[in-house]
């Protein structure tokens, strides 16, 4: 099946078919179209969507996103899950007024193609085969205010420092378990040794900070999660004092691991 204006009319059709409608609608004042499991494999001709703003396709099998480009400039919500794609097409990152992006539940092993991307809030990756985050491919992602990336295949968080904006972090159900990688969001060195719970807190600090800091700050982090409800945990929760390094380092955050954190919990780690 192709989804294109012809398709998109005929549904119109169906869908009023006994209603109270007197008229039909025009093609060009649809502003969502939602297609659930039934087999599409290309989008095509949708140059009279003129106010097309969320196009969501789960489970349609869909392989030609060529046809997108002719609503790159409305489209402001795009969710393409469990699809099965191998890779972020470039005709995403065509569409430079997107505010959400959802490719979950696919087999995407590389984040590209979305520099262009520069108004988006929300960008959802997870159930991925992603390993690691290039920091070069998320160049013009400043404005991504909450990253899913849960249940992939990352071993550490390197690259994500240029994501500078991000205020939600959810990584749970990636093999994370170095503790220089929660450093990641609080501008310190990586090549410093791994953390030791037998180690005081403040040596640990002295050790980890660089004078030449070469990632920038994250700033603006106030939810990161480990471990969620729907996902494993990193191996790291399991480790010592996992919770207190957090609140300790992070000390940005108002929620870790979908808990928020209470003032007696700071009090806690200060004594």
């Amino acid at each position: 099946m192709v989804v294109d204006e012809k398709m998109i009319k005929e549904l119109m059709r169906c869908q009023q078919r006994g209603s109270l409608a007197s008229t039909e609608m025009e093609i060009n004042k649809i502003e969502k179209i939602k297609v659930m499991a039934t087999l599409i494999y290309k989008v095509e001709r949708l140059k009279g969507c003129k106010r097309l703003r969320e196009l969501v396709m789960i489970k349609t099998r869909i392989r030609d996103l060529s046809g997108l480009t002719s609503v790159c400039e409305t489209l402001q919500v795009l969710c393409l899950g469990e699809q099965g794609l191998k890779s972020i097409d470039p005709a995403i990152g065509t569409m430079v007024n997107l505010r959400e992006l959802c490719l979950n539940n696919n087999s995407i092993s590389k984040i590209e193609n979305l520099s262009k991307l520069n108004k988006l809030k929300i960008l959802w990756l997870h159930s991925n085969l992603i390993e690691r985050i290039d920091g070069a491919c998320l160049t013009g992602l400043e404005s991504v205010r909450q990253l899913w990336i849960q249940e992939n295949r990352m071993v550490d968080l390197s690259g994500i420092e240029q994501m500078c904006g991000l205020e939600d972090l959810r990584v749970s159900g990636n093999p994370i378990s170095d503790f220089k990688e929660i450093l990641v969001c609080q501008n310190f060195f990586l090549s410093s040794p791994p953390f030791s719970p037998t180690r005081p807190f403040h040596l640990l600090f002295q050790s980890h900070t660089h004078n030449h800091q070469r990632l920038k700050g994250m700033n603006a982090l106030e939810s990161v999660c480990f471990k969620d409800s729907f996902f494993s945990p990193c191996p790291i929760v399991d480790q010592n004092g996992y919770s207190v390094f957090v609140l300790q380092n992070l000390h940005q955050i108002v929620s870790l691991d979908g808990n928020p954190i209470t003032e007696r919990d700071r009090t806690q780690i200060r004594v």
